[in-house]
């Protein structure tokens, strides 16, 4: 028992006084209280007094104190709050239609939507539970809920993008893709750009997937759209790959298909050109050859054979290292540019520790190589752990590889091949061919 609440603070007297004379005194103390307890105990009485408050004048005061608690530090305030949200959404009015809560539940939905990417795993199926139940009610509906939900933040995180992609999709499955439900091929078109030009490979995979839903129902005519605001061709492939191509640009050939068999017993080794060919981590900037040294179809990462680095101001792909893949035009081979290889490596390690998943991608292989810094193998596999644990498929291989061989890490078999499956799921080529997977 947490005891008496505490009176409510002169300062929230005026935003209390409506829970007041609804709901009497005492559940307000517990409302306004600074103990989570009391307040989630303030939340239960609400609950169990919606059913007998006036349901109009709830629907005008009750989104007001899920505003504040749904933004509560404590999961398990947050979880009561949605419990009251949910309720009060199946309220009739003193004329038995819904209640009209589009607007007054504005804030509260947009907190709600901002939960889809929470840690906690309770607290994200239960907000994606209860914005699903809120897009069939008439009280509510879908386009309030989508108008939130393609409301992205400025710069928003990789897994804000990735969870209300995922939340999309669920909704594209339900729901007709209309204007009436806020499902509108210009209403996607913000999110699925962002999601397109992410740096995590499964947030770009998935949005490569709803354009391909959208392309079902709204055709040709919009996705050009959608590509126009996409900045990697690679990704660019990928889209037209699961759209079927004839989207954005001409179809791409399909490449000649190889099944070498895979070995009895996979050697990998972090370079690129030993068995199986292709097999290991692309230097920076150099194109990544599949199994059996063709090139592979787009890489899940949405680079393809393209270079990682960030393109130059004036366009094309960055320059990479002398000593990474093959020499640039002017430079014979194996011509190298220390000064340069430097410069390049520093580059990397300063998007890599701001959390770039190709800065991490590519640095990792500047400390494998030694090119632009000291050959350090604990600090390669450093690296593409980071990039593996962002889900990116390259470095997933890569990072297999290391625990395979032993090389800045503790040989470990079983954890390389659950890095490889990973990998192997985003189709990447090296993966699928280490694992025996087909061609």
């Amino acid at each position: 028992d947490s005891g008496a609440a505490e009176e409510i603070p002169a300062a929230l007297t005026a935003e209390a006084e409506p829970l007041i004379e609804l709901f009497g005194e005492e559940t307000a103390r517990c409302l306004f209280s600074k103990q989570w307890q009391q307040r989630d105990q303030g939340l239960a009485k609400v609950l169990q007094a919606l059913g007998s408050a006036p349901p109009s004048r709830a629907g005008r005061v009750v989104p007001t104190l899920l505003k504040r608690l749904l933004a509560d530090k404590s999961p398990a305030v947050y979880l009561s709050a949605l419990k009251v949200m949910q309720s009060l959404s199946q309220l009739n009015d003193e004329q038995g239609k819904s209640l009209d809560l589009r607007s007054a539940m504005e804030a509260p939905l947009a907190a709600v939507v901002g939960k889809l990417s929470e840690v906690n795993s309770r607290v994200k199926n239960e907000s994606s539970d209860v914005l699903d139940s809120l897009t069939q009610l008439s009280s509510v509906g879908c386009l309030a809920v989508t108008q939130q939900l393609f409301r992205l933040p400025k710069q928003p995180a990789w897994k804000v993008v990735l969870s209300r992609l995922e939340f999309a999709q669920s909704l594209m499955n339900k729901m007709e893709l209309n204007a009436a439900n806020g499902l509108t091929l210009d209403s996607f078109l913000p999110l699925v750009q962002a999601g397109l030009n992410s740096t995590n490979a499964e947030t770009r995979t998935l949005a490569a997937e709803v354009v391909a839903a959208l392309h079902k129902t709204f055709g040709p005519r919009g996705i050009d759209a959608v590509l126009k605001g996409v900045d990697s061709e690679a990704t660019k492939k990928l889209v037209r790959d699961k759209v079927g191509g004839g989207v954005g640009g001409p179809p791409q050939a399909a490449a000649a298909p190889t099944a070498p068999a895979p070995p009895a017993q996979p050697a990998p080794t972090p370079k690129r050109g030993a068995a199986p060919a292709g097999a290991g981590a692309r230097k920076p900037g150099a194109g990544g050859g599949g199994a059996g040294g063709a090139a592979p179809a787009a890489s899940p990462s949405g680079r393809g054979g393209a270079g990682r680095g960030k393109p130059p101001a004036g366009g094309g792909k960055a320059a990479p290292p002398a000593a990474a893949g093959a020499p640039p035009a002017d430079k014979q081979a194996g011509a190298e540019d220390p000064v340069e290889d430097a410069k390049q490596a520093d580059d990397y390690r300063a998007k890599a520790e701001a959390g770039d998943v190709d800065a991490q991608y590519n640095l990792a292989l500047c400390y494998e190589e030694g090119t632009g810094c000291e050959k350090n193998l604990e600090e390669a596999a450093r690296w593409f752990a980071k990039a593996a644990e962002q889900g990116d498929a390259d470095a997933q291989f890569s990072l297999g590889v290391c625990y395979h061989e032993g090389k800045g890490v503790v040989k470990d078999d079983a954890r390389a091949i659950e890095l490889w499956t990973r990998a192997a799921k985003q189709n990447n080529a090296d993966a699928m061919f280490i694992l025996g997977w087909g061609g």
